[in-house]
């Protein structure tokens, strides 16, 4: 059989894949390439919530935004502002039915094809790319595809959440709960966190820092707890619920597969090693490989400062072998800090000056023990 030729196929129909497709969408001539889409067809779930100072280029699929955000733990409360950020939410139901029933038809130059990719082989003028039910040719590769050569991640952020809707009004729809550490139950590093869609919808989901994936009764009677201790008096039912994990690692990531396609997304380390955070990282990341593809220069590779990687190693090592500390550190942050400059350091956004003064602010003796442990 004649393998079908393709100028540019992008594999996984996830957040990565639909986001590069998007921003290819917006280069010149893009309508006389013949694009495919490969993926295996798998349900998803996932949504997403992520900070800006500006305007986002998925700004119409957000269903909720909260101009302030909080942090809790023992003897510690704190709601600021986050101006000039603002923090937001996409469901994953919202993002699909856009790209699938929106985006795909007005791009008719895209072909989706459900299938498993069992290989991924150079050749001389692009990638012959087999999978469970044929073969495919194309000039270019982005594959969302982790390498089995990757290691795997030293730790894991697993999460389970509610959506609950209470019968009297309930939470402050103001203002998300980017970590509350007030139920503090089990070794691992956990906390709650919330996003009040209204007064009487929230998402109530319980997180975990941690090596090994927990059962499920367990982020149930975290999540149980928290809302008994909160909210004594409260009635709610559980509307539906949520689920996933994300890598934590603190490797160095190339941004080519073994058969030099071009890695995107989780594949190319785009989530955070510290906190998971990946969706803005993303949206950069999409914006420069198109920008590169359309000028056919060299795929640009991911956009990381060494030294927030050795932070996110110092920090990742501490939940790893001194998780007790963790909520200590993280009160500290933002006790000492304000919610703007926080999110600033977080994205990677800060100067040195300014990370020295957040570093000040900090435990430093946990982080001067780790420090001489990565380097000796």
């Amino acid at each position: 059989m004649i393998e079908p030729k393709f100028d540019i196929t992008i594999i996984g129909a996830g957040c990565a894949g639909w986001q590069l497709l998007q921003q290819l969408s917006l280069q010149p001539n893009w309508a006389n390439y013949k694009v495919l889409l490969l993926d295996d067809g798998a349900e998803k779930q996932q949504s997403w919530s992520f900070w800006s100072a500006a305007n986002h280029p998925l700004q119409h699929l957000v269903t909720k935004s909260w101009p302030q955000l909080s942090f809790r733990s023992a003897g510690f409360s704190s709601t600021q502002t986050a101006k000039p950020y603002t923090y937001h939410h996409i469901p994953g139901k919202v993002f699909f039915d856009y790209f699938e029933r929106q985006f795909l038809p007005q791009n008719l130059n895209i072909t989706v094809v459900h299938a498993k990719v069992n290989c991924i082989r150079k050749q001389e003028n692009g990638f012959l790319i087999d999978t469970n039910e044929q073969s495919f040719q194309t000039k270019n590769c982005y594959s969302s595809l982790i390498p089995p050569a990757q290691q795997q991640p030293e730790l894991w952020q697993h999460f389970k959440g509610w959506y609950i809707e209470t019968a009297e009004n309930t939470f402050n729809d103001g203002a998300a709960v980017l970590m509350d550490y007030t139920v503090q139950v089990y070794q691992e590093v956990h906390f709650i966190y919330v996003l009040p869609f209204s007064k009487t919808y929230a998402l109530v989901e319980a997180t975990f820092f941690s090596a090994e994936i927990v059962q499920e009764e367990i982020y149930e009677d975290l999540i149980k707890t928290y809302l008994q201790q909160h909210f004594p008096q409260i009635n709610y039912k559980i509307t539906s619920a949520e689920s996933g994990r994300i890598p934590m690692s603190k490797q160095m990531f190339s941004r080519f597969g073994p058969a030099g396609e071009t890695l995107i997304g989780k594949a190319a380390g785009m989530v955070k090693a510290s906190t998971g955070y990946a969706f803005n990282r993303i949206t950069t990341d999409s914006i420069l490989l198109a920008k590169n593809r359309v000028q056919k220069q060299y795929p640009a590779l991911p956009v990381m400062r060494g030294r927030f990687r050795f932070y996110d190693a110092l920090l990742l090592n501490m939940i790893r072998q001194s998780p007790q500390i963790i909520p200590k550190v993280f009160t500290r942050l933002f006790k000492n800090n304000q919610m703007p400059d926080v999110l600033r350091f977080l994205d990677e956004q800060t100067t040195l000056l300014q990370e020295v003064k957040i570093f000040a602010s900090l435990p430093i003796i946990p982080f001067l023990k780790q420090a001489i442990k990565y380097f000796y």
